[in-house]
């Protein structure tokens, strides 16, 4: 798992004082991406879903689903968080994943995230 340079200026902006939007998608891929924070990008990117987010103890919450009827087929192996839903490149985070299998209509897959960023002025 690692933050990408993107992400890491991402959260640099936030610390000086601009406004920076959260994640607001989760990409699904098929490949085995090893982390490079020079990369933005997953190896085989398959789907894009928006990220719905909440407040839960004073922190944004955020979560995702691929659906039972959703890339039925794949053998998911990573993840990213980024913005802007149709724009590559922009993931600000992202892991490999082991263990998922081949995604059929038997099981659905639930990501979520809580952002903890905190500043002193």
């Amino acid at each position: 798992m690692g933050t990408t340079n993107y992400g890491l200026e991402q959260i640099g902006s936030w610390y000086q004082g601009d406004t920076v939007a959260p994640p607001d998608y989760c990409e699904f891929g098929i490949g085995s991406t090893v982390f490079y924070a020079g990369s933005a990008y997953l190896g085989s990117g398959i789907i894009r879903k928006a990220i719905t987010w909440s407040w839960l103890d004073g922190d944004p919450r955020g979560g995702v689903t691929l659906a039972t009827t959703e890339a039925n087929g794949s053998q998911i192996g990573e993840f990213g968080f980024g913005e802007g839903a149709s724009v590559a490149g922009s993931n600000i985070h992202f892991r490999e994943l082991s263990a998922i299998g081949t995604k059929d209509s038997s099981f659905d897959v639930e990501l979520s995230m809580k952002l903890r960023l905190r500043r002193s002025i």
